[in-house]
This record gives structure tokens, sequence and C-alpha cells, in this order.
């Protein structure tokens, strides 16, 4: 039945399936199975009547019993055995006198199954006393004249009495038991539905029946229905005994304990309300006492009550500290807090008690220990928080912390609260009066916000003065209980009287940009694109133009008016982030490019630097920041700044491979020659040897040289190449050079010229240097120009560079020379100080002439060969 009652669904169809099984199924089996058990227990029960002896079996006329009742030892043997029934059933008879004893669990199932089992007991007993040897010895007792009939007679009325009792009772309690039936197969939910019904049942038994309209009677019933709904609900709670309170989750437990008080709530008001229902006339009233009915019921729920209370309380507690107490408590109290609470919680759900026991004093117990361990925990936190934060209500936090005070105080109550309403009250107060101070004192010079212009910022200062002023009205009047404060009603008379104050500070701004004079940025947006300041050249941008594309851009995300020309400036900003952007790359490529031209081919480059410098004169003197040949302007100065970058790495890639590295090379070549480690010569080899060297080292120079020459050249023909295109470039208006194409013939160096130039006052460079250093001086010193001594010294450079070389060339000679002279002389002649290991150069040969030795060739012959 268990399993028919609560079955697993697992789909629509077998629930419908299961309600109806459950509603008309179960009941019939429950009847049933009831029936069983009486007719079980009533089989179970002896015959009173059958004492194991036949006296009067062989009786068979009523003469024969007449003669029977003669015999005085058969009458006394009979009046001993009606005397025997008499007592068995006054045992019988005693139940009912007696008070059962019945358990708390006991239903109102077990009511009926005992009035059912009284009246079978009594019908059965009924139909033995009509039994044949029951019938005869009465007769013959009462034929013989027995005074043991007499008391037979008054066991006979309360057997029929008896009888007609529990008949009765069994017949109205019959009517009350498919009211039953939903006690216990229902939970305390679907229970609700029947209890009208059984109550008034309950109370037509008690008006109409014969027997059971005794309070005593029907008092016993209800508290048999109040014990069975404790156990359909404690059933419920412990799906059917399978689970505990802790092993499932808490919201469902918690909604079912609601389920069994709500279940109480309705149990009393029904049977109040079939109270009073107006029934029979002339009726006793139905009423018996409500505290022996209801009080188990009343303790179990507050049994339940308290369960929840605990439930709710461990709850909150996980949630303050799932949230850290709202950031009011932290570090080691926190952890404090949280491990006594855990202790107290653990010790109080470890108990292996019945919780739903109302019986059970230990929970009690247990309950006040919990609860006055987190009360303890209570004052504690309030006390650490009050303490920690006592400072804060006179701040701007103040509001902010006196919300998380409130939804702290909802658990852990809070002291003072309506001082710190007080307290944040008078804080807005002076806060409206400290902006109004400080408004006065700043307004004329408000520190502005980062990277807002002037106007702008000081109506962004005035807003954000009202923002927060208005943050903290509102704030304060949004507030459920700030809001009702005698005080606010002044704070919004003050912050009312501070916005006007604000928005005229705001209105006065306002018609200061609107009235901004339009001549001033017509003025700034004719000066040229370009200017030098400080030795610098820069893009003239005037500042006033940024300003007012920054204070029209801070303005128009204000939502204020603005100008036609601040309008069109706006519009126009990416117009004058392009050309500043343009010209910044275009000086910074400009100067780069020069500066990185080694010294010694500036002389050569120099007048494309001139004819570079006098390309930029147009942004310096025509071109404005409306004219649109900025863009030409722009494409011809990079488009040859980028051709005399091309040229200046390629000469510098001929000035490094192909002259200073062959000269290098140049200096590894050796004139001389020595024998090996392990070889000496003669003085002719040594001589044919060294000649040979000589020759070969004389051919690589010449080689070389040649290459030194080539390079040189290619070079001067490269320069004059790029002096054509500038030539184009720059235009025949700005040619400074008009006598560069009257170059010097090309005329091979001689020792003799070098010689002059020798002696010849060197050429100084280092006024063309500075030139390179910093090329605006052309701009601001000579107009674009050089003066005529400049210019020579310009015109010289070519012959000077090939004159360099030549001198270049003939030091590497030299140098070579002096090299193989300081090898000859290092091998030859010890130098002092520096002990070499001796090694033989030469073969001599040793003649004996007597009385001298003689050696050939001779010293006079080795020094005439090394000189």
């Amino acid at each position: 039945m268990q399993a028919l009652a609560y079955p697993n669904i697992e789909s629509e169809d077998e629930e419908m399936s299961c309600n109806l099984v459950k509603s008309q199924l179960l009941p019939g089996l429950r009847s049933f199975c009831s029936a069983l058990r009486v007719c079980e227990q009533v089989c179970n029960h002896f015959n009173v009547f059958d004492d194991g002896k036949t006296i009067v079996c062989r009786v068979d006329t009523l003469a024969e019993v007449k003669e029977m009742s003669r015999n005085s030892t058969t009458c006394a043997e009979l009046e001993e055995r009606v005397n025997n029934w008499i007592k068995g059933i006054a045992k019988i008879l005693m139940e009912s006198e007696q008070l059962r004893r019945e358990n708390d669990s006991s239903g109102p199932q077990d009511e009926l199954e005992y009035w059912k089992r009284r009246g079978a007991q009594f019908s059965q007993l009924l139909s033995h006393l009509q039994e044949r040897e029951v019938q005869w010895t009465l007769y013959c007792l009462s034929q013989a004249g027995s005074k043991v009939l007499k008391c037979w007679k008054e066991t006979d009325k309360k057997i029929t009495f008896c009888y007609n009792e529990a008949r009765d009772n069994s017949k109205f309690i019959q009517a009350m038991e498919q009211c039953c039936h939903s006690l216990y197969l229902d939970d305390p939910v679907n229970m609700k539905e029947s209890i009208v019904s059984l109550l008034q049942t309950v109370r037509l038994i008690y008006s109409v029946s014969q027997f059971y309209n005794t309070s005593e009677r029907t008092s016993t019933l209800m508290v048999k229905i109040t014990n069975q709904m404790i156990e359909t609900c404690k059933s419920y709670i412990t799906c059917r005994g399978k689970e505990t309170i802790w092993t499932q989750d808490r919201d469902l437990v918690r909604t079912k304990l609601t389920n069994c008080l709500k279940l109480n709530h309705i149990y009393r008001e029904t049977y109040h309300s079939v109270k009073s229902q107006p029934f029979l006339p002339d009726q006793i009233p139905f009423a018996f006492s409500e505290n022996y009915v209801f009080g188990k019921f009343d303790t179990f729920c507050d049994r339940l009550s308290k369960i929840i209370a605990m439930f709710n309380l461990i709850d909150d507690y996980n949630h303050l500290f799932e949230r850290r107490l709202e950031g009011l408590l932290l570090g080691e109290a926190l952890e404090d807090a949280m491990n006594t609470f855990d202790e107290a919680k653990v010790e109080i759900i470890m108990k292996k008690y019945d919780y739903l026991d109302q019986r059970n004093a230990d929970f009690n117990d247990d309950f006040q220990i919990f609860m006055q361990k987190t009360d303890t925990l209570k004052e504690t936190i309030a006390s650490m928080i009050e303490h920690n934060f006592d400072s804060v209500w006179e701040t701007p936090q103040g509001i902010r912390f006196l919300v998380r005070f409130e939804k702290v105080s909802e658990k852990i109550p809070l002291s003072t609260m309506d001082e710190k309403y007080q307290r944040v009250s008078k804080y807005c107060e002076k806060e409206i009066d400290r902006i109004l101070k400080l408004f006065r004192k700043q307004r004329d010079d408000p520190p502005l916000p980062r990277n807002f212009p002037p106007i702008a910022g000081r109506i962004k200062w005035c807003r954000s003065l009202g923002y927060h002023l208005q943050e903290l009205v509102t704030t304060v009047t949004t507030h459920p209980v700030l809001a009702l404060l005698p005080s606010t009603k002044d704070i919004e008379n003050r912050h009312n009287s501070a916005k006007i104050i604000l928005a005229e500070y705001e209105q006065e701004m306002t018609q200061i940009w609107l009235s901004q004079d339009v001549a001033v940025a017509d003025a700034c947006l004719v000066q040229p694109i370009l200017a030098l300041q400080n030795d610098r050249l820069v893009a003239n941008l005037h500042p006033t133009i940024p300003l007012l594309i920054r204070e029209s851009k801070c303005l128009a995300k204000m939502n204020i008016e603005l100008p036609i020309v601040a309008a069109t400036l706006l519009c126009k900003q990416n117009h004058f982030h392009t050309i500043q952007d343009s010209l910044n790359s275009l000086i910074k490529m400009f100067l780069s490019t020069i500066k990185k031209v080694k010294l010694e081919v500036r002389p050569l480059f120099l007048p494309q630097l001139v004819r570079l410098t006098a390309m930029l004169k147009p942004g310096l003197k025509s071109i404005n920041w409306t004219n649109p040949k900025w863009v030409e302007f722009y494409e011809n100065c990079k488009e040859a700044i980028e051709t005399f970058d091309v040229l200046v790495a390629r000469v510098h890639d001929i000035y490094a491979n192909r002259i200073l590295h062959v000269l290098l090379s140049m200096q590894d070549i050796t004139l001389q020659s020595f024998p090996p480690d392990d070889e000496m010569w003669t003085v002719e080899e040594f001589l044919e040897n060294n000649e040979e060297a000589c020759r070969q080292a004389a051919i690589e120079l010449n080689r070389k040289s040649q290459m030194v020459e080539e390079a040189v050249e290619e070079v001067l023909d490269l320069v004059h190449r790029a002096s054509q295109t500038f030539k184009r470039m720059v235009g025949a208006e700005n040619d400074f050079f008009v006598d560069e194409d009257k170059k010097p013939e090309k005329s091979s160096p001689t020792p003799e010229a070098d010689d002059a130039d020798g002696q010849g006052q060197q050429q100084d460079w280092s006024i063309l240097w500075s030139c390179f250093e910093n090329p605006l001086q052309l701009l601001s010193h000579h107009g674009g120009g050089l003066p005529k001594g400049m210019q020579d010294m310009v015109f010289n450079a070519v012959s000077e560079m090939r004159r360099y070389y030549s001198r270049k060339v003939i030091d590497v000679l030299i140098r070579v020379t002096r090299t193989a002279l300081d090898s000859l002389r290092r091998r030859f002649i010890e130098v002092e100080g520096v002990k070499l290991p001796v090694k033989p150069i030469f073969i001599l040969q040793s003649l004996l002439m007597i009385p001298n030795i003689a050696i050939r060739p001779t010293l006079d012959d080795l020094q005439e060969a090394l000189t």
C-alpha cells in the first residue's frame, strides 16, 4: 500500500492513473485490511460458554429437563457452570467500563476497529448463547428455581446493552471511515480538503449517537484524529522515514514544516467553524477541552516553529557570511565569527535524537543553548561593527554605509540606528553649506578637470558640484527613513537655492562663450603654416584654434549651443590635425635626413641642402591654414627630401665600401719579403725576392688607387646629376647657384700639386658643416641662400674632393713604405729592451786566407744590398 500511495511517477498518464488508484483503490484496500484485522482479533477470542462439559446434551425433552432439575447434584454442577459463565462474561463487560490504554500514535482507525471488534465480539457471544447446551442449562436451573438466574438476568441485560452500544457506535464510526482515509493516505497539503467533512461527521456522531455522545468519547476520538495528523506530518517531513530534516534541502524542509503549521491552523479554524454552525435544536453543544484535543498538535507545531526558526537563523548567518556582512566585518574578526557560528551549528545538527518528537525535552535545551550562543555572537558582531564604523557617518560614505547597516540590522540587531540617521542628516546639511562656500571661493579660478579648456572646464566644474549635491539630496529624499526626518525639508530648500546659484554661473559662462570675437579666429587662420621659433621649425597652428576646437567638442558633449565659427572649426578639426601632423612629419624627416650626412661629403651636398631649405619658403610666407595648396607643397617637399635621402644613402654606400674600405685594404699591402723560418737566402736571392715583392705591390696599389679615383668620380657624378634634379624641383627663381655647372676640369693629382696644396692654406669647412647641424640658419640668416664666400667654397668642393682623396692615396703609399722600412729595421737591428730570437737570413761563406779569415760576400756588400 505504501508503494501504491507514494509511487515513482514518470509521466502524466502514470500520474493520472496513480491519482485514480489513490482516491478509489487504496481506501477500499484500507477498509478491507481493517476488516481482516478485526476478524483475526475476534477469532482469537475463546468461547466463554465452552467449558468442555456436556451435562445436558443427552436431554431431549422438557420432561427430562424437569427430571434433571430435581437432581440436586446436577443442579449444583449447573449452577457452578453458570457462575463461571458470569465471571467470564463479567471480564468482557468490564472492558467497557475501564479506561483503554492506548499509545500516543493511535488514530481514528484504531477507534473504528475497536468498536467493530466489540460489536463482533458481543454478536459472537449472543450466537454462542443460543446454543443448545447453554439454553437447556438455563432452562433446567429455571425449573429448579435456582438463585443463580437472578444474577444471570442482570448479566444478560448488560450483554444486551453492550451489544447495542457496540453496534450503534461501530455504525456511526463506520460513517467516518471514508473521511479518515485522507489522514492516512494524503499529505498535509491535500489533507486540508477532508478536514471539514471529518469534523462534521464527528459532530453528527456527537449529536445523534445514543451511546457516543459523551464529551469523553468524542474528545478521545478527536485526540486520535490529532495523533494521526501528527504522524502523517512526521512521515511527510521525513519522506516516510527515509530522510531527516538535515539530509534534505533546507528550503524543501522549510516548505514542508510550513505546510504542517498551516494544517494545524486550518484544523483549529475548521473546528471553530463546525462548532459555530447550527445543527439540531435542543442538542448538547459541540464543545470539549480544546487544550486536550489540540494541545498535542500545538506542541508539535511549536517544535516545528523552533526548527524553522533555527533554519532561518542558519540561512541568515550563511547569507551574511557569504556577503562578508556587507563588507562591514573583515579579516580575522570575520573568520572568528564564522568559526563560532559553525561550532554552534555543528553542535545542534549532530544530535542523534528525533528532532520531530515533541515529547523529547533534550531538543528544547539544545535549542536554547544554540539561541544563546547565536545571541552572544550577534552582540559581539554588532559591537565590533559599531566600533569600527563609528566615524563614517560624517563622511560622504555615510549614506552608503547606512544602507549596509540596514541590511545587516535585519538579521543582527544594531543599536542607535536613529542616531545614525540624525548624524547622516546633519552631514548632508554641512555638505551643502561646504559646497556653496567652496563655489564662492573658487568661482573665479576653479580647479579645471584634466584636459578641459577654460570655459568648458568651468561649466564642467559647476555641473560636477551640482551633480554631487543632486546625488546627495536624492539619496536622502528617497531613503525611507531619512525622507521622513524634519531636517530633510530644510535640506531640500538649501539644495534648491544652491541649484539656482550654480545655474546662474553656468549661464554666465555660456554667455561668455557665445559672445567671442570672430576676428580672432580669422587672424589665426591666415598665418603661414610654418614658422621659425627659437631656431626651431614648427607647424604654425596658433593655440587659439585647438583651444576653440577643444572647447567646442567639450561643450557639444554637454549640450551647449555653439557659435557658427566654433561649429565650423569643430567640423574641420580633422583638416587641421591632418595639416599639423603632415608638417610635423615633414620637419622630422627633413632634419633627420640632413643630419645623417657624413662630414666628408657635406661640402658636396650643401647646394642640395640650400635648395631643400628654399623649398620650405612657401610654408613660411604664402601658404596659410585655409590655402588648399598645402597638399602640393607637402608632396613636393616630401618628394625632394626622399630624393635627397636616396642620394645620401647611395653616396654613403660608395664612400664606405669603395673608398674607405679600399684605402684600408691598401694599408695591408707589404713591400718587403723575408725567407721562411726554416730557410735562408743568399744576398742575390734576397734582392730578387724583394724586387719582385715591390713590383707586385706597386701593381696592386696602382689598381686600388684607380678604384678610389673611380669611386670619387662616381660620387661627384651622382651629386652633379642630383643638382640638375633639384634645380627642376626648386625652380630657377629659388636657385642661388647659377654658375654651378662651371665645374673644374678633371685632372690627375701630381706630387707637385699635392706639395703646393700642402704648403697652401688648409680649407676650413666647419662653417659648411654647421649648416647641416642646424639647417634652419639658412632660412633665418641668409634668407634661404648663401653669402659669396660660402658659394666660392661650394664651387671649389669638387676639386677639393679630388685633391683630398689624392692626398689620402699618397698618405697610404707613404704609410706602406714606412711600414716596410720599419719591418727591415726591426729585422736587422736589435731594439733596446726587446730580446727577440735571432733568426738567420743570409747565407755567407767563410774563406781561410792565412793569416786571416775572409767572408763572402763582405759586410760592405751586405750593407749596399740593404740600402
